[in-house]
Parts: C-alpha cells; structure tokens; sequence
C-alpha cells in the first residue's frame, strides 16, 4: 500500500499502518475490544492513548442527570485530557487517530492535537449518546443537560474526516437529524469478540429434557425484555420451557414485579456473571435472545448477544427490522418476530421446540454466515480499508 506524504506530496512505500486510538472510550465495552483487536488482526500496529474519565454508566447517567455544566466533572474532564495530552506528545509517529467509543467530548481535544501533527481523525461514533440519553428518559430529568448533548453531538460529528458506524439505518438517521452527509460514513459491523465467543466443536442438535430460552444483557427499554415475560406468559403450561435472564439494568425491578404479577414459574433471573461463566449458559441454551425493543435504537442496530449467539452455533430469535432484513434470512440463519406480539414469540418457540431439524439447520447456516461476512478479522477488514481509503486521498 502506498502512502501520499503530504509535506513533500510524494508517494511512499508503507507496509504496515499505524493508528492511535485515542480518548477516554471504555476499554472493557465489547465494541472497541472488537475494533482494536480487528485491525491488529489485519496487521494495523495500533498504539493505544487512553485515560479513564467514567467509572461506568451509572455515572454517565448521573453526569447528565445532574447537570453536563458541573464543576466536579470538568474538573475531571481537565484532569483526563491533561493526563492525555501528556501520554500523546510522547507517542511515536502514527498515520491516523482514531477515536474510540464513546469519543463525543474526546473528539473535540483530538481535533486540536492533530493540528499540530496533520493527522486525519477517524471517529467510531457507533451510537448517538443524545439519543441513547432520550431513550432512557434523561431529557425527562434535565432536559437542559440533554439539549447542551445534541449540540455537543451536532458539532463532534462535523469534526472528523470519517465516521464508523455498525449499520447503513443508523447512518441514515444522523443524516436525517443532524445533516452529516452519508458518504462520510463508513460502515463497520459490530460483530463478536470471537475469541472468547465461538464453537468449540460443532455437534448435532439433540433435544434435552428442558428447553432453555436464554437472554443475556442490560435490562433496558432498547433490548424489550417485559415483551420476553409477556412470551414467557404465554408458555407457562409448559413445564419443558425454561426462560433464562442474565444481567442488569433500570428495568430490572418492574420485570421482577411483572414476574411475580403473573407469577411466572418458568423464569429463572441470574446476575452479571463472567464471560468464561457465561459461556456455559450460552452452551446449554436451546435458543438465545435477540432485542425486541421499539425505540429507535433497538431498530437500526444489531446487538452483540445476536453475533455472540451466531459465533456459538445457537439459533437466535430477534425482534423484526429492515436492518435485521437486510443482513440475514428469516429461518435460514435467523429467526424474527413481530416486536408488538409477544405471542409471536412464544408461537416460534414452541415451533422450534418441536422442530429439532429446523434448529439444526438454522444453527449451521448461523455459523457460516458469521464467519464468512462478520468475524473479528472481516470486520477489521472493513475497518482497514476505510483506512485506506481515507489514506489514499490528496
């Protein structure tokens, strides 16, 4: 691959690009372990710049709930970029900076670095926090705080030369609210960490005495775990049908009071659990949950758990959505569900359950689409010609 030089305006020879990914993203969130370890996959030597500003949503949330124009979290935010500042002036050279998710006050400090260095930014913008900040009602608590968001938003994303996004759908809604042109996005999945998530060896199906529905992740209006209890209602006759929820979340306490409303003996809540721990659940499901949300963004983005699931040869049931549509087949690598009948759900399940074929033949064909179109090294793949591309210009 060639490289233009831009002091000099000659071409040069590069064999391997080099990146800093830079900000204060979250270092454990599934997203940015995947993109870092895809572009080292396809031989990207990535140099990362990183300093903690968060300790969790929680205090995201908190942040915004409280007020964005708080003295106690500025006061941090200067620490952060201080401590940053001084790890970035003593990095060796790099092609690119990419800024990590999630990068909207980040991006900003990149910019006035890069000036200096000439470096174009690539910005993994992923999801919108402004509307995330919606979907979870913050604008309800402080609409001030949500509203300083959107402008903060509106002006990070016409900062970077290029943008990352996981689907086409969610590049169409920035353009559609804040007017960034589409053709400054790049798409990049977000597929699974397999490395961790994968097949150990493919077995034919055989079913087992109890069927297990397995839902793992945060209890949020996005993911639409009260319409997994609504389905879980509708099987409660049948003793052979377990439903299985790992994780978290603010929802958490109305889905135990809607448990215990319909006093629901098939449901069996667990806590957060290790990945190596939660491997063995996902083994021993029958069938692993999607997101079967409404909001916004529920509909234009693919889940984790629904790679996580493919990556592990399990046949994953989701919620209904042209970027679901777009990506994979109804019944023959996927199974959907109308997302306003949970009685549809249950329908499928008890289809499946009495189907062990059709589990088989989704499971395979589930495995070989992952692989081939949306593994960690395909996905970086993507993410290197984006690289490329926005290297390559004058």
């Amino acid at each position: 691959m060639n490289v233009l030089n831009k002091k000099n305006g000659e071409i040069k020879p590069k064999t391997q690009i080099k990146v800093c990914y830079f900000g204060t993203y979250r270092t454990e969130y599934s997203r940015n372990r995947i993109m870092i370890k895809g572009l080292r996959k396809n031989n990207v030597e990535v140099i990362e710049c990183h300093e903690n500003l968060w300790t969790g949503i929680d205090d995201r949330v908190n942040a915004v709930e409280h007020g964005i124009i708080n003295p106690k979290l500025w006061k941090r935010m200067f620490g952060a970029y201080f401590r940053l500042f001084k790890k970035f002036k003593n990095l060796p050279d790099f092609d690119v900076l990419i800024v990590g998710y999630p990068g909207q006050f980040d991006i900003f400090f990149a910019k006035f670095l890069t000036i200096f260095k000439r470096k174009p930014i690539i910005w993994d913008v992923f999801m919108s926090i402004y509307l995330i900040s919606k979907e979870r009602n913050l604008h309800l608590k402080n609409p001030i705080s949500v509203k300083i968001l959107k402008i903060i938003e509106h002006l990070a994303l016409r900062l970077p030369e290029k943008l990352i996004i996981d689907t086409k759908q969610y590049a169409d809604w920035f353009y559609q609210n804040f007017k960034i042109p589409i053709e400054k996005f790049c798409v990049v999945p977000t597929g699974a960490d397999d490395d961790v998530f994968y097949l150990d060896q493919y077995v034919e199906y055989q079913p087992k005495e109890k069927f297990i529905v397995l839902y793992y992740g945060t209890y949020i209006p996005n993911h639409g775990v009260p319409y997994m209890l609504e389905a879980a209602k509708y099987l409660g006759n049948d003793p052979t049908i377990i439903f299985q929820f790992i994780g978290e979340g603010p929802e958490l306490d109305d889905c135990q009071k809607l448990i215990k409303k319909h006093n629901l003996q098939n449901v069996e809540l667990y806590s957060w659990m290790g990945q190596e721990e939660l491997k063995k659940y996902i083994r021993k499901a029958d069938v692993v949950l999607g997101a079967f949300g409404i909001t916004p963004q529920s509909l234009m983005t693919i889940q984790n758990k629904i790679y996580e699931g493919m990556a592990m040869g399990k046949v994953v049931i989701t919620g209904d959505s042209e970027v679901i549509d777009d990506q994979f087949e109804n019944y023959k690598e996927i199974v959907v569900c109308d997302r306003e009948k949970p009685e549809n759900l249950a329908t499928t399940i008890k289809e499946l359950y009495d189907k062990p074929e059709t589990i088989n033949l989704i499971s395979k064909n589930a495995i070989n689409i992952y692989g081939c179109e949306f593994s960690t090294v395909k996905n970086g793949l993507r993410f290197v010609n984006c690289l490329k591309a926005e290297l390559s210009k004058p």
